[in-house]
């Protein structure tokens, strides 16, 4: 063994070292991107649920029935916790009529990340993928 070749292994396995961690910290922090998105995604379909049942009681026209589905519907979508916390009804919820007897919620919530803060940022904003929409 030459005196000018030692030490390059250690080189190589400390620099496939650094990658392998870079690349399990950054599967960590968007799995857990991924649980968060679900979780917002089961929040808005039971705020769209919540809020299309008010529809049975009165018609889809009238602005007291459309008033008591949006209040139902972000109720219901802030129940259960997203990322340890609920959500806050009036800004990380939202909800529309798009059409006649239909109700859209969706949600947002920003999560700050463990290990990626490099590669993607300190946090980031996670929307469900597709609004909940429910037609009567």
């Amino acid at each position: 063994m030459r005196a000018g070749n030692r030490g390059q292994v250690l080189l190589v396995f400390l620099g496939a070292l650094l990658a392998l961690l870079g690349v399990a910290a950054l599967g960590i922090d968007v799995g857990y991107l991924y649980t968060v998105r679900h979780e917002l995604q089961r929040c808005t379909d039971a705020g769209a649920l919540a809020g299309a049942s008010a529809f049975i009681q009165g018609s889809w026209s009238d602005p007291g029935v459309r008033s008591l589905a949006d209040s139902r519907a972000r109720a219901f979508a802030a129940k259960d916790k997203v990322a340890t916390s609920t959500l806050a009804p009036a800004s990380e919820v939202s909800v529309a009529f798009p059409a006649a007897e239909r109700i859209r919620v969706q949600a947002s919530r920003t999560v700050p990340l463990f290990f990626s803060r490099l590669f993607l940022g300190p946090t980031k904003t996670i929307r469900n993928s597709r609004p909940s929409s429910i037609k009567r």
